[in-house]
């Protein structure tokens, strides 16, 4: 490390001032000369000048170095936290606008159900006993004699499945009527389309409970065929689609708005493009079954 010149020249001082005040003495005198004097009091000031370089000296590295490390404390707290929050904040709404439009499409379902009595007289559906035995039934699958006690505890509009079409058992008064949700025409999703804004299918899966969760298990070869074509949207149809699933373990109905903000006449013109047009929220609502038949 170089030394700086005025260090230098107070140290030469400092060294003058001492060999002045030692050597130059009266001959047989212990007392100082006058030069002694001079140099005694330039060695003096030149410690207090070496002295005060090097307080100014430690005090620039001290505050250099603080100052460093200041900017990087003030950097972690005040500009790293703010992608990190960013991310929560994102996060926390994706999962947020996931409740919102699974609970508002499952809402959607249960109220065209209860409505569907109301405007379609000919809908099938069975009667029970006290003991909840059927008594009688409009399909083949709810057969006569047969225990349905399942349906003496329905409070509200209801999925029950047989084999891969998924139903809407609704009480009414004596009655329980089925209201048929996968149709091949996909109808009743086009109309729960038609009632939300947003795209939404149904289908009927199985479903394994295991000590970390839920799993459940969907045909992926048939979904992945479908996956280039776009779910039911109150717009248009698709072809009919057939499904097959797995073994019944435990039986669900899963009904999804795939990521559609509601439509409007903007989006649907030619050219129209934009971030709110795009899919960017998908939502699933799985519903237990009340009751699982094999067809």
């Amino acid at each position: 490390m170089k030394v700086p010149k005025r260090v230098r020249v107070w140290l030469v001082l400092f060294f003058v001032g001492v060999l002045a005040g030692v050597f130059l003495k009266p001959s047989g005198n212990s007392s100082l000369s006058c030069a002694g004097v001079v140099g005694i009091l330039l060695a003096i000031v030149s410690c207090l000048a070496l002295f005060s370089i090097a307080l100014v000296t430690a005090f620039r590295a001290i505050v250099r170095g603080l100052t460093l490390r200041l900017a990087f404390s003030y950097f972690l707290i005040g500009i790293v936290p703010i992608p990190l929050l960013a991310a929560l904040l994102f996060a926390g709404a994706y999962i947020v606008a996931h409740q919102l439009v699974a609970t508002r499409v499952h809402a959607a379902a249960v109220a065209l159900a209860e409505q569907e009595l109301a405007t379609d007289p000919d809908l099938p559906g069975f009667r029970i006993d006290a003991a909840g035995r059927i008594t009688q039934s409009d399909v083949p699958w709810l057969a006569i004699d047969s225990d349905a006690s399942w349906a003496r505890s329905l409070a509200g509009p209801r999925p029950v499945l047989e084999g891969e079409r998924a139903w809407m058992a609704v009480p009414a008064g004596g009655r329980i009527r089925l209201v048929l949700m996968t149709d091949p025409e996909k109808i009743w999703a086009g109309r729960i389309s038609a009632a939300t804004g947003y795209d939404v299918f149904i289908e009927a899966a199985t479903s394994q409970e295991k000590p970390n969760g839920l799993t459940l298990h969907f045909d992926d070869e048939r979904m992945n065929k479908e996956s280039a074509k776009a779910p039911v949207s109150p717009r248009k149809t698709p072809p009919p689609v057939s499904r097959k699933t797995p073994p019944p373990l435990s039986r669900e109905t899963r009904i999804g708005a795939p990521a559609t903000a509601p439509s409007s006449p903007e989006a649907s013109k030619p050219g129209s493009s934009g971030v709110l047009d795009s899919r960017w929220v998908g939502a699933v609502y799985v519903d237990r079954a009340a009751a699982s038949f094999e067809r």
